[in-house]
């Protein structure tokens, strides 16, 4: 089976290699490997909870595997030893995430759950950034007779760090992981007139962007790709299958965009308006009649402060957001260093000088040319090429 483009990393920034179970001979890799792969499968929908997988082994053998799927529910660890019950005694816990110390509104501490079990020794990716656990969780398991290790391979500690790339910076920044996307010629132009929308990519790169909206907690956008697009922003995978939706955030200063817009139809999920004070008391009314939520952010050049907005929704509990929108934008957030990854999609494309630009020239923007060097990474899609590049790689493998 070809590997997915996402089974590594939980958005772009995709490790060498064949990372298949095979790949490895140390016992301990091959273990923590399916437990990778377990927590791949709650990406997107444990906000603001990060992604944590787990495998309970016992001479040899693996005996149950869990995956924490969504906030409130069991973690990773706790699913799969409830899975194991009693064979889970003088067995070993493989798990990506240092089991969690403290209580929460609706889960008891998972590190409780591990010494209860009769595990005797566990395997951690990556400890906890958050205060109220970081180092606590494995402290505990030690005081309790447990040998703890943490994960030996590069790679699969990378790994295990990258799939809580998103949830360590909203712990430590309370701001969202930011994933740019944009499709743009090989000229680098997003459509031949200024609103007017121009479809460049092929099918293959459509399913992508999906694939990866399903795998965010909330996608950006601006006024004007909802003017121009009137888009849904809704997910549809490949296989027929639904994914989920995202949080839909639009940037509009003054409320211009209308309330009836598709972007704010909530058959298909949550959608929020971030506005400054400049939006008129009767915009106000009209937005809080169609029941669209609002949230008031300060200005900057009279426009939404970008970096005020993302702490907002980051309050709200999102940890990860999807950047759909126009050169404009896109521009804004470079200026203010805000972009954490970029998913760029080129399509076989010319369009001359009169096309629009994918980054729009910001006045007295302090942000130089980008040079991603090996942190770059590429896939051929049909006759698009993506080519994925992480700001933050030294945040990501540090």
């Amino acid at each position: 089976m070809a590997r997915s483009f996402f089974e590594i990393s939980p958005f772009g920034f995709i490790l060498d290699g064949d990372q298949s179970a095979a790949h490895f001979t140390d016992r301990d890799d091959i273990f923590f490997q399916i437990a990778l792969r377990e927590a791949q499968n709650g990406v997107g929908g444990t906000h603001p909870n990060p992604p944590v997988g787990a495998v309970v082994v016992k001479d040899g053998q693996v005996i149950s595997t869990g995956f924490h799927e969504r906030a409130g529910e069991p973690h990773g660890e706790a699913i799969a030893l409830m899975r194991a019950g009693n064979k889970a005694r003088g067995a070993t816990l493989y798990v990506t995430l240092e089991p969690c110390s403290h209580f929460r509104k609706k889960t008891p501490p998972c590190a409780e759950h591990v010494v209860q079990s009769g595990i005797v020794r566990a395997v951690v990716g990556v400890s906890d950034p958050n205060p109220l656990v970081n180092g606590h969780g494995i402290e505990r398991l030690r005081q309790a007779g447990i040998q703890v290790d943490m994960v030996k391979h590069k790679e699969q500690a990378a790994c295990a760090r990258q799939l809580i790339a998103p949830f360590e910076k909203a712990v430590r920044k309370e701001m969202p992981w930011l994933v740019a996307k944009m499709a743009a010629s090989l000229d680098g132009r997003i459509a031949m007139v200024e609103g007017a929308q121009t479809e460049l990519t092929g099918a293959e790169s459509r399913a992508v962007v999906h694939q990866l909206r399903d795998r965010c907690d909330a996608i950006l956008v601006g006024a004007n790709t909802v003017a121009v697009d009137n888009p849904r922003l809704t997910t549809r995978l490949s296989d027929g299958k639904e994914g989920r939706h995202p949080l839909r955030v639009v940037v509009d200063s003054t409320l211009r965009t209308n309330p009836s817009a598709n972007v704010y139809d909530r058959s298909h999920g949550n959608a929020l308006v971030v506005h400054t004070s400049k939006a008129s008391a009767e915009k106000i009314a009209e937005f809080d009649r169609a029941g669209i939520v609002r949230c008031e952010v300060s200005a900057q050049n009279g426009r939404v402060d970008l970096r005020s907005a993302l702490q907002q929704i980051c309050h709200k509990g999102i940890t990860s957001v999807m950047l759909e929108s126009g050169g404009k934008m896109l521009a804004s957030l470079l200026a203010a260093d805000l972009c954490d990854e970029f998913w760029w999609f080129t399509a076989p494309v010319l369009m001359g000088g009169q096309g629009v630009p994918s980054v729009a020239p910001i006045p007295n923007a302090n942000f130089s040319t980008l040079r991603f060097g090996e942190a770059i990474k590429t896939k051929q899609l049909g006759n698009d090429v993506l080519s994925v590049a992480a700001m933050r790689a030294s945040f990501l493998i540090a």
